[in-house]
């Protein structure tokens, strides 16, 4: 099962990134982001039915900067949704759970990391 913590792991040590939490009223929410500021991950635990899901728990996402292109092919798979309180054609939402392939989403991630860098 790939989670919050496996994420706050893996930018720690491929970007010496750490998580930043901005609002007292969203404790769990992390924010990653450039030297610059500008942010290229955020891992949020948000209600189910945001998402469409009947889980009862709040469930954890990750936001994405993506191609626009890619976007729309992996939000035809299980698991991918529009950005989360993001632009919602450049940006991803993607649910963390036992289903989700850790490999593809370092490579998400990476992605997201170069298209923010500029």
């Amino acid at each position: 099962m790939t989670t919050r913590n496996d994420i706050f792991n893996y930018l720690k040590k491929q970007y010496n990134s750490s998580p930043e939490f901005l609002w007292r009223k969203y404790p769990n929410y992390a924010v990653f982001k450039h030297d610059s500021g500008k942010w290229f991950a955020a891992v949020m635990n948000v209600t189910p039915k945001f998402l469409n899901l009947s889980e009862e728990k709040d469930v954890d996402i990750i936001d994405l900067k993506i191609d626009p292109e890619l976007g729309s092919i992996l939000k035809q798979k299980d698991g991918y949704y529009p950005g989360y309180h993001m632009n919602k054609e450049n940006w991803i939402a993607i649910l963390l759970n036992a289903d989700t392939d850790f490999d593809e989403l370092k490579k998400l991630i990476n992605d997201s990391y170069l298209a923010t860098d500029k």
